[in-house]
């Protein structure tokens, strides 16, 4: 029994040593892995375009990797002078490093077989101005396209779950980025100082953002999270200084420290209903914001979470006082800040509570100077006004949900039109707002006869129809306030 299984010890030791072994292709080296081909080197006087065979030995070329590890680690490419590569569709992986360093290389098409994009696959090619990314792509690892400043777009495929951290970090020239539908994870610094980046909409899939995710992209305006998110931080948009818009998602709960630090053109924000938790510096340094309003449901405002908020002048609590509130929340406000509370609400004191000037209403706001003052306006601000001049006043931006700092006018709902029907779809569910949708053929007499409105769904949007019949035929959206 005992001579047996040395001898079994033996003929594995064999199968594994065999399996692998180098050799050389042209100016490729290369390793056959059971009956696979990995390439692993190529030399470094290659230069201009470089074709990656699909097969060597009759066998499959599935991985561009290197050689060594850790800090001795070389990629195959790594400092090459090569200025464009065409890799076939055997190829599986583009292992770490692989293409490092390639200050020449200025496009890369990554095949729909490439399941895995390794650490610092492409880490400062900073000739890159072209990335297309497989639809197959799964993973995109840390570092994979560090300080590729020349790339100005970029789409992540629905097949990509996960960006690891510092991936597309100074990006700088990047202005346009599309996130896939099958993201869940952000890592840390992902897309930070991406400076060029205007705008950024994280799809519902992404339960994940890390640290920094987005950390000093100083031109993004405006900034959507999706429904997949329930807290946000730290420091997902810290510095992001031109920020203007913010839509978070509903089932956040908690704002993390630094969240929207220093974003200072930031001039509203709407916390959403179910956040608990405010954490430190969250919102310090937005000197643009001119009130804000604190759900009922938070417990929790850790210390400077409005610090330095220079044009605050309004923050008004729906439910009772915080158990947890921080020292210097409101510290270095507007001269004439004021904490309001409902009337009836537990906890607080008036003129002043935790040291900031604070009143008991005598009412409870209306659902429209809530609206108001998240939309940064004082309450008494009359709804027939149009402040920013975009031909869209405040009252039709509030029945359609629309955000009134952002020029809604590119919001407002448009007439579709198919073979049988004429419709419209709009925001409709507000409680204090009548919506009508009226047809008519000559822009003269309107009615609502041969018109069909649904009810709102799950985002409160509702479609009307109308059956098209011969000649011209219009559409018109009429709301009407009952406050």
């Amino acid at each position: 029994m005992h001579i047996a299984k040395i001898w079994t010890s033996l003929a594995l030791l064999c199968l594994i040593t065999t399996t692998t072994r180098a050799g050389q292709f042209g100016l490729f080296t290369y390793e056959v892995v059971g009956n696979t081909i990995e390439i692993t080197d190529y030399q470094d006087d290659g230069t201009g375009h470089v074709d990656i065979p699909l097969e060597i030995e009759g066998k499959p070329v599935t991985a561009i990797e290197g050689t060594g590890a850790g800090m001795t680690r070389q990629g195959a490419f790594q400092g090459s002078g090569i200025t464009s590569v065409s890799i076939p569709d055997s190829v599986t992986v583009l292992g770490e490093a692989c293409f490092a360093i390639c200050f020449g290389l200025e496009s890369v098409v990554i095949p729909d077989s490439v399941i895995t994009v390794g650490d610092s696959a492409f880490y400062q090619s900073n000739g890159l101005t072209s990335i297309i990314i497989g639809n197959k792509v799964e993973t995109i690892g840390a570092l994979a396209f560090f300080v590729c400043f020349r790339i100005e777009s970029l789409v992540i495929p629905d097949s990509v779950t996960s960006i690891a951290e510092r991936a597309f970090r100074r990006c700088s020239s990047m202005t346009s980025l599309s996130l896939g539908s099958g993201l869940t994870s952000i890592g840390i610094s992902a897309f930070g100082e991406c400076s060029s980046l205007t705008s950024v909409e994280i799809p519902d899939s992404v339960t994940s953002i890390e640290n920094l995710a987005f950390y000093r992209c100083t031109s993004i305006t405006s900034a959507s999270v999706g429904s997949g998110m329930t807290s946000l931080g730290p420091n997902t948009f810290s510095d992001c200084t031109n920020l203007t818009s913010v839509s978070l998602s509903p089932n956040i709960t908690i704002i993390g420290s630094g969240t929207f630090g220093d974003c200072e053109s930031l001039p509203s924000i709407t916390i959403p209903d179910g956040v608990v938790a405010i954490e430190n510096s969250a919102f310090a340094g937005c000197d643009s914001l001119f009130s804000v309003v604190i759900p009922a449901g938070v417990t929790t405002i850790e210390k400077f979470a409005f610090d330095r908020c220079g044009s605050l002048s309004a923050a008004l609590f729906l439910g009772d006082a915080p158990s947890t509130f921080g020292v210097e929340v409101f510290e270095d406000a507007a001269a004439d800040f004021e904490l309001c509370f409902l009337p009836g609400s537990s906890g607080f004191t008036e003129p002043t509570w935790q040291d900031f000037p604070s009143k008991a209403l005598v009412t409870t706001p209306t659902e429209p100077e809530v609206w108001l003052l998240n939309n940064g306006y004082p309450m008494d601000t009359n709804l027939n006004d149009d402040p920013n001049g975009d031909g869209v006043k405040l009252l039709m931006a509030y029945a359609l949900n629309l955000n009134p700092r952002r020029n809604p006018g590119g919001g407002l709902p448009k007439p579709e039109l198919d073979s049988a029907n004429l419709s419209i779809t709009f925001f409709g569910d507000r409680d204090d707002i009548t919506y009508r949708v009226e047809t008519s053929t000559g822009l003269q007499t309107w009615t609502t006869t041969g018109v069909t409105t649904g009810a709102p769904d799950a985002d409160g949007l509702r479609t009307a129809s109308s059956n098209l019949g011969p000649g011209r035929q219009f559409l018109r959206l009429v709301i009407q306030a009952t406050f």
